[in-house]
């Protein structure tokens, strides 16, 4: 075949970043033969280790000139340099190998090289190396069909060598005399020429896998493509490689008829290839591939040209389209000097032992190597019999190759930058380590720094190109980052955790604008069928021997031997985001009971198996571990509103936010849903997760549904990095879904997730590395399980209470021991908190308390799948908060006379946190009963006492306040504050009237004080009310039913829109300058806009900026000091315009200023 793996390769013309340069080439490939000539034993002391290196890059297979002003402009003082001691490292052409078993080198190889006039010991004006370089690519000899195949580097379009110096003599290409036997005469040899898609026509059908298609056949169905070949025999077959894929313009028709490529050569008809047709469907493959090889016998060249024709043919089915995917040709030419340098071998070597060859029109000035082994060339001798040149070798029945060349005029390697010295091999073994680009390093290295303090850990950091240097010879290859890691972890398996620092994308190659491919990630062969191509970061972690080809098939499934997480940053800001969340994550500020609580979110419809699926999550959990309250927001157990793009649940959305805000340590949700959102009825949307804040009760996020956590996506960001990168709150980690995914197999995988995220592993509780690796490990899957990822760090652990909490006395009031709780009586727990079965005398601090009454019977709407009911607990009988004094506490209350009447059990939920210690405790009673009413009661007709505030105490009824604003309830009844939520309407409620209106039910914002069931507050925060005058009734219960009501008003008023403390710096500027600005915006959405004129009022540049429910007063913008063309702006005074509107409401403010370009 032409092509050695359709799954695997892409041709392109390619405009590729190098260091901080950008150059556009044009490859032209070869074949070069690899191989193996390396140990694999690493090296203890790494060629990087010392010295000084000088990274360079070439783009295709042949002879390189390096002279003295190159190397001048390297920055090498030449004048002191030996050019004996010149050295050249690299490793050749070619990705490494998937498979751990497979060679590999391991470490950067010296390569034999070409330095003229080093004799005399001095690097002269006319001294020069020359070096035989591989490009990225390999091109594999099939002497079976007489074809070469090129197998295209996915990763990198450039091969990289390292130039050094003054260590030590530097290998030289040796010197091989002319063979004495000859079993054949050759001179002629077999080429391969293939076309080169620009990169402006590479398309990626699905936004997934690894194929990127060439040039589209639609509109346009026909297309010529022309190769210059001299030299050709037309006795020999051409042989014409075509591989091409037939596929659909959308997912909303398919195509029912067989399409038809036509190839032709020099207009002669060689061959037809039959597409078959397409079904419909979202999730249906979006096309298919094809590849032959059309031979053509007594082929003319017009010119020294072939031109290959190939034709589309849509048989009426428009919705068709084809794409190119390969095409190239193999011809045998005469053997001689074509250009300054030629490339040969033969096939018709093979044939034999010794070989002859004969070269044509060739003199004196012409050299040849045998750079069969492409790392140590070797100068072949010939002889010269007037202008036909011959040389024998012994063949051996290998394919060799050789490289004739004459003249100095060759091709320079693009110098890309110093190398600073590096031991990646050196590196102790951590438990985890971090693999991030230079650019987020500063960011990664201050995570490092405190998961060593914070955690004890050890943590090694190391970056992208320092991984490719010493383990791909320079190239991006996600196999050099598995390498590491195996490495590593083959040392000591004391590795766990691999943290992968920076977003990834489906392009490896920046084809797309505003690529985000800083941490690569890998891509599926599967290109072409929207559920089973898929990317993961789990291929970092399969390190046994016999894993990493990773096969595309159940029969391909490995085993995760660390956890791999994710942080998808994209700028510095959103690394230093996410480290600043971790860190927050740790700290005393995020102590509270939230991180008892653990939330289902549940879909409806397809027979209601998301909800039954969380049903069965949940009652695993709370058999594993009682301590933790369990949510459950069923999507059909809430009313939905039809509205003109159909059925929605506003209920479930603000039950979400709410859950958020109130904190839990952990919400799951099981449904359908999208990249950017929960579910039809949107529960869930990116607006909502950037708006959530919630920094002091972080979750972490399961998302059993499909693609919500994609983030290998440059033009999207998904609900999963909204939820990371959100800087005021949003999630702490994900356990996520990069693709379209199955209900069955995401019941396996979420169902084996509850096996371990709340059992302790080796006595600790696991970190959410382990959960992730032991998760996925007991639910291989197909696909499926491929496309959960972890968008966090692997090292952290989720905030579990540390400490556990033992009632020790449950008494009435009576002073008597009991295990029933009845209505209206007095109810005094006593405790401990204990560490490791003592009591931990140091503990002082604050117990949280929530009693529930037994769990309710909900039964669902049956809106889209039958009714079902479930059990929740709804009904809340006290929450209140009490002093832990030496590890001991004590508190009261009074069992509110709204309950339910049947025996049940309830449950005494306790928190305790102790804030001068970050130490907290759980513990919790599961066999309480709840029922009946208790003797010799009290009478109670005393209404509670209330009072309302608005924001702070100060309030006085009439006041203004922002469209933010906080409502404050205070209470107080001897016999304590109603919440069980049990009596038809005996809730504390609240009744908005005026710009707008709303019913509220306040129950579960209500906490006693400290020590005191008889008193406490009602904090709840109004967002964003219209202007206007508004009247506040609250109306509350005491235990015994006795209400009391209040009255408020207050008048909404917005500030007027101003921008202050505008500023700009540097100013003058030489590259690049800031603006930055204050403003009174907090909380809404505002959209910015830069214009620089002309003096003269010509319009430069205009950036635009947006950003959503703002959290920041200081906005700061950048400019490079580039126009709308992209060119350097000339040195002179400009004029800026900086306009900011608010896009909800529209009004805007704007400032002018001057800015002067150096």
């Amino acid at each position: 075949m032409g092509f050695i793996n359709l799954l695997q390769q892409p041709f392109w013309e390619i405009k590729k970043n190098i260091g901080q340069k950008k150059y556009n080439l044009l490859f032209i490939f070869s074949f070069a033969y690899f191989l193996l000539i390396s140990t694999s034993i690493h090296a203890q002391n790494p060629v990087l280790s010392q010295g000084e290196f000088y990274k360079i890059a070439i783009s295709k297979h042949g002879i390189y000139k390096i002279d003295r002003a190159m190397l001048t402009s390297m920055g090498i003082n030449v004048s002191n340099l030996d050019p004996q001691t010149i050295q050249i490292f690299g490793n050749g052409g070619g990705m490494l190998p998937q498979a751990n078993s497979a060679f590999r080198h391991t470490d950067l190889v010296e390569n034999d090289i070409l330095v003229t006039g080093e004799g005399d010991g001095r690097f002269d004006e006319n001294d020069y190396i020359l070096f035989y370089g591989e490009g990225a690519d390999r091109f594999i000899p099939d002497a079976n069909n007489q074809v070469f195949r090129r197998e295209e580097h996915l990763y990198d379009d450039y091969n990289y060598y390292f130039l050094t110096f003054g260590q030590k003599k530097g290998r030289r290409i040796a010197n091989r005399i002319d063979g004495t036997q000859s079993q054949a005469l050759i001179n002629t040899f077999d080429d391969y020429i293939f076309h080169q898609t620009l990169k402006k026509d590479r398309f990626n059908m699905v936004e997934s896998g690894r194929i990127w298609f060439g040039e589209k056949f639609d509109f346009q169905t026909e297309m010529n493509f022309n190769f210059d070949i001299a030299g050709l025999l037309s006795s020999s077959p051409v042989r014409v490689s075509v591989a091409v894929m037939a596929g659909l313009n959308s997912s909303t028709s398919g195509g029912s008829t067989r399409t038809t490529f036509t190839t032709l050569l020099n207009g002669r008809e060689i061959g037809t290839q039959n597409m078959p047709s397409l079904p419909l469907g979202t999730y249906a493959v979006r096309g298919t591939m094809t590849e032959n090889i059309f031979p053509a016998n007594n082929v003319q060249t017009t010119n020294n040209r072939l031109t290959v024709q190939l034709r589309y043919n849509k048989n009426g089915e428009n919705n068709q389209i084809g794409h190119l995917l390969g095409l190239g040709v193999n011809a045998s030419r005469r053997l001689q000097l074509y250009g300054n340098q030629t490339r040969f071998r033969s096939f018709q070597s093979l044939r034999f032992q010794n070989i002859e060859y004969q070269i044509d029109n060739l003199n004196n000035n012409a050299t040849i190597w045998d750079i069969s082994n492409p790392l140590r060339p070797v100068r072949q001798d010939f002889t010269l019999n007037g202008n036909t040149a011959s040389f024998r070798v012994a063949s051996r029945g290998t394919l060799q190759e050789f490289v004739l060349f004459q003249g100095t005029d060759f091709d320079k390697p693009i110098f890309v930058e110093k190398v600073r010295n590096q031991n990646l091999q050196s590196f102790e073994t951590p438990d985890l380590l971090i693999v991030t680009p230079e650019i987020f390093l500063n960011e990664a290295n201050r995570l490092a720094d405190f998961r060593r303090t914070n955690d004890k850990l050890k943590v090694q950091v190391a970056t992208t190109n320092q991984i490719y240097n010493e383990f791909s010879s320079g190239k991006q290859d996600i196999s050099a980052i598995r390498d590491f890691i195996r490495f590593l972890y083959k040392k000591s398996k004391n590795l766990k955790y691999v943290l992968l620092f920076g977003d990834a994308s489906y392009d490896y190659k920046d084809y797309l604008p505003n690529n985000t491919n800083f941490v690569p990630t890998y891509q599926s062969r599967e290109s072409l069928h929207p559920l089973f191509s898929f990317s993961s970061d789990d291929y970092f972690g399969f390190l046994e021997d016999n894993e990493g080809e990773w096969e595309e098939s159940d029969r391909g499934n490995h085993t995760l031997d660390v956890g791999v997480g994710r942080l998808p940053a994209k700028s510095e800001r959103e690394a230093k985001v996410m480290v600043d969340k971790l860190i927050h994550y740790e700290s005393v500020k995020t102590l509270g009971d939230w991180r008892k609580r653990v939330s289902f979110v549940a879909d409806d419809g397809d027979g209601n198996d998301y909800q039954l699926q969380a049903e069965k999550h949940a009652e695993k959990l709370e058999k594993a571990d009682g301590a933790f309250n369990i949510e459950k927001l069923y999507i059909d157990a809430f009313p939905k509103e039809l509205t003109p793009n159909g059925k929605k649940s506003p209920l479930v959305r603000q039950e979400i936010n709410q859950t958020i805000q109130d904190g839990t340590l952990l919400m799951n949700y099981i449904g359908h849903g999208a990249i950017t959102g929960w579910a039809s009825e949107s529960i869930l949307d990116i607006t909502q997760v950037s708006s959530w804040q919630n920094l002091d009760k972080l979750p972490l996020l399961m998302t059993a549904t499909c693609e919500f956590g994609r983030f290998d996506r440059p033009r999207q960001t998904s609900g999963a990095e909204y939820a990371m990168l959100n800087p005021d709150g949003g999630a702490i980690a994900l356990v996520t879904t990069t693709r379209p995914v199955f209900s069955d197999a995401n019941y396996v995988i979420n169902d084996a997730f509850y096996d371990v995220a709340f059992t302790p592993l080796n006595g600790e509780m696991p970190r959410i590395g382990d959960i992730q690796r032991i998760t996925k490990n007991n639910s291989l899957r197909d696909v499926n399980n491929r496309n959960f990822s972890l968008l966090g760090d692997p090292s952290m652990r989720l905030a579990y209470p540390k400490e556990n909490i033992v009632i020790k006395s449950i008494k009435n009031s009576q002073n008597q021991e009991v295990s029933t709780f009845k209505a209206l009586d007095k109810i005094t727990i006593s405790g401990e908190v204990l560490n490791q079965n003592s009591i931990d005398n140091n503990f002082n601090g604050t117990l949280s308390i929530t009693i529930f009454d037994k769990p309710a019977t909900v039964k669902t709407f049956g809106d889209e799948a039958p009714t079902m009911t479930f059990r929740k607990k709804i009904h809340i009988l006290f929450k209140g908060t009490a002093s832990v004094k030496n590890g001991k506490f004590e508190f009261s209350f009074i069992i509110p006379k709204n309950i339910d009447y049947n025996l049940g059990e309830g449950k005494i939920s306790l928190y305790a946190q102790d804030d001068s210690r970050n130490l907290d405790a759980s513990g919790y009673k599961s066999d309480i009963l709840v029922g009946g009413t208790a003797s010799n009661l009290l009478t109670d007709n005393q209404a509670p006492q209330m009072k309302l505030f608005m924001d702070n105490e100060t309030f006085v009824s009439g006041d203004k306040v922002k469209p933010n604003t906080t409502l404050i309830v205070r209470l107080f009844d001897d016999n304590g504050i109603n919440i069980s939520g049990m009596g038809i309407g005996q809730d504390i409620t609240a009744s908005l009237k005026g710009g707008q209106n709303q019913d509220l039910v306040l129950n579960r914002f209500y906490r006693a004080n400290k020590d005191d069931y008889k008193s406490g507050e009602i904090r709840y925060n109004f967002h964003d009310l219209p202007e206007g005058k508004y009247t506040l009734t609250v109306k509350a219960w005491d235990t015994y039913n006795n209400s009391t009501s209040q009255t408020i008003e207050f008048i909404v008023e917005k500030e007027p829109f101003t921008l202050s403390n505008v500023k700009t710096f540097p100013n003058p500027f030489i590259e690049e300058i800031y603006f930055s600005f204050n403003h009174n915006r907090l909380g809404e959405d505002l959209e910015v806009a830069l214009e620089v004129y002309t003096t003269s009022g010509a319009l430069v540049k205009r950036i635009e900026a947006y950003d959503y429910n703002v959290r920041n007063e200081s906005v700061t913008l950048s400019w490079n000091g580039l126009n709308g063309s992209g060119s350097a702006i000339a040195p002179s005074i400009y004029i800026y315009r900086l306009a900011v509107k608010a896009m909800i409401s529209g009004i805007s403010q704007e400032v002018r200023g001057k800015i002067v370009k150096w």
